[in-house]
C-alpha cells in the first residue's frame, strides 16, 4: 500500500465508532469511494477514495442506526467464515457511493493521481449517498454480498429451466434461499424489539419441493434460527446465532457442485445439526412443524425423528426431488412435475379426475426422481401422456 493509500486508510478508520459492548464481532474498517471517469482495459470499474470531510461526516451519522450495525458485523462474520480474515481480525469493507442498478460486486480498481491499485477479488457494495440507503437497504445488500463472499466471489447460479407458468414463488431453490437469507437479515434488528412474537410457528402448506421454492418459508426458518429464546432475546445471543448460521452457510456454499436446483436449505439444516448437534432437536422440530412434516416420509415421534437424523442425515432429503420440466405443446405452457399445483395438472387436455387424483397421491408418497420414473408411476394413461413433452 502506497503512502497516500495508507493516509486515506487511517482517515477512513475513524468513520466508525467503536461497537457497543453487546457486540462481540469486530466492526470492519471502511473505505468510501466513488466512480472515476477513467475506464481501464481490465474490465474493472475505477474508483477514487472520498476525502471530503463534509461528505464523510454525513456518512458517519448515517451509520449510527441498527441496520448499519448489523450489516457491518454480518460482513465481518462472512469474511471470517471464508477464512480470509486479516491478522488484526478486522476486515475492510469497501462502500461505493453511487447510483447504480448493480448493488454489489467483486473486483474494482482504486485510482489515485497517476497510480492505480487493483482489487480484482475484493467484495464491495454500492449505495446511494443518502441516509435511507444506509438503513435496511444496506443490510439487505450486505446479505447478498455475504453469499457472494462465501461462494468465493460467485453469485448463486440462475435456473436454466424457465417455467412457462407464472408462479408466485421463486423460480428455483437457489433464488428462494438467497431471498430468505437476505430478508431474514433485514428483520434481525427488529427481533430485539418484538422478541415475544419471534418464536411463533407459521405453518406452510405444500410439498417439500414446493416449500423449497418459497422465499417466505426460508425467511421464516432463518428467523427462527436467530430467535429461539422467544421474549428473552438478548443482542449477544442473536449475534452468536447469526455467527453460527453464517459459519454453516459458508460450509454449504463451499460445495463444489451447486446449481439452481440444489436444496440449499436442507443442506444448511444437515450441516448445522452435524456441526452443532446440541442444537439439533429444536431445529428439526421447527422444520417439521413449519412444513407439516413435508420433509419426512411420515410423521413420527419427535425423539425417533431426532435419532433418525442423527444416525443418517440423508433422511432429510427423502421427500426432495429435482425440478422436471414438462411441456404441454398444444397449450404452449409448461410446468415442473414435482411442484405444479392441482389446478395446473387439470389443464392437461383430456385428463380425467381419476388421473389427477392418482398423480397427486403418487407425488405425495414420494417425489419423482426423473422423467422416466414420472412416466412409469404418474398414473397418466397413454392418451394423456401423449399431450406431454418431457
Amino acid at each position: 500500500m502506497n503512502t497516500l493509500n495508507l493516509f486515506l486508510f487511517m482517515m477512513c478508520m475513524g468513520l466508525v465508532q467503536q461497537a457497543p459492548a453487546q457486540h462481540t464481532t469486530p466492526i470492519p474498517k471502511l473505505f468510501f469511494m466513488e466512480p472515476d471517469a477513467i475506464r481501464r482495459p481490465d474490465g474493472l470499474t475505477n474508483y477514487h477514495i472520498v476525502t471530503d470531510a463534509g461528505r464523510l461526516g454525513n456518512v458517519q451519522k448515517w451509520l449510527g442506526n441498527p441496520w448499519a450495525r448489523w450489516a457491518l458485523i454480518t460482513y465481518s462474520m462472512a469474511v471470517s467464515s471464508s477464512g480470509k480474515s486479516p491478522s488484526d481480525n478486522k476486515p475492510t469493507y469497501y462502500i461505493a457511493l453511487s447510483k447504480s442498478e448493480t448493488p454489489s460486486g467483486i473486483g474494482f480498481n482504486i485510482q489515485g493521481g497517476n497510480w492505480v491499485e487493483p482489487h480484482p477479488n475484493q467484495a464491495y457494495v454500492i449505495l446511494s449517498e443518502s441516509p435511507g440507503a444506509f438503513e435496511s437497504q444496506f443490510l439487505e445488500e450486505t446479505g447478498r454480498l455475504v453469499l457472494k463472499i462465501l461462494r468465493g466471489g460467485k453469485s448463486l447460479p440462475d435456473s436454466k429451466m424457465k417455467l412457462c407458468l407464472e408462479e408466485p414463488n421463486s423460480p428455483d431453490r437457489a433464488a428462494a434461499f438467497e431471498s430468505g437469507f437476505v430478508s431474514h437479515l433485514r428483520q434481525a434488528p427488529n427481533l430485539l424489539k418484538n422478541a415475544s412474537d419471534s418464536s411463533k410457528t407459521s405453518i406452510y402448506q405444500g410439498t417439500a419441493n414446493q416449500l423449497l421454492l418459497s422465499g417466505e418459508f426460508h425467511e421464516s426458518f432463518f428467523l427462527f434460527m436467530l430467535s429461539r429464546d422467544g421474549k428473552y432475546l438478548l443482542p449477544d445471543s442473536v449475534e452468536q446465532r447469526l455467527k453460527r448460521s453464517v459459519n454453516v452457510v459458508a460450509k454449504v456454499m463451499s460445495a463444489k457442485k451447486i446449481n439452481a436446483d440444489t436444496p440449499l436449505l436442507i443442506d444448511f439444516v444437515s450441516h448445522y445439526v452435524q456441526t452443532y448437534p446440541g442444537e439439533s432437536p429444536p431445529i428439526l422440530d421447527r422444520l417439521s412443524e413449519m412444513s407439516g412434516w413435508a420433509f419426512f416420509k411420515q410423521q413420527t415421534d419427535r425423539g425417533q425423528m431426532h435419532n433418525n437424523v442423527a444416525k443418517n442425515p440423508a433422511v432429510l432429503y427423502e421427500m426432495v426431488g429435482p425440478q422436471i420440466r414438462c411441456e404441454i405443446p398444444s397449450k404452449k405452457m409448461c410446468f415442473d412435475v414435482n411442484t405444479a399445483g392441482i389446478e395446473t395438472i387439470k389443464l392437461i387436455p383430456g385428463i380425467t379426475s381419476g388421473e389427477v387424483e392418482g398423480f397427486m397421491k403418487q407425488r405425495t408418497n414420494a417425489p419423482f426422481k426423473n422423467a422416466k420414473e414420472f412416466r412409469s408411476r404418474s398414473g397418466f394413461g397413454k392418451r394423456t401422456m401423449k399431450q406431454l413433452k418431457l
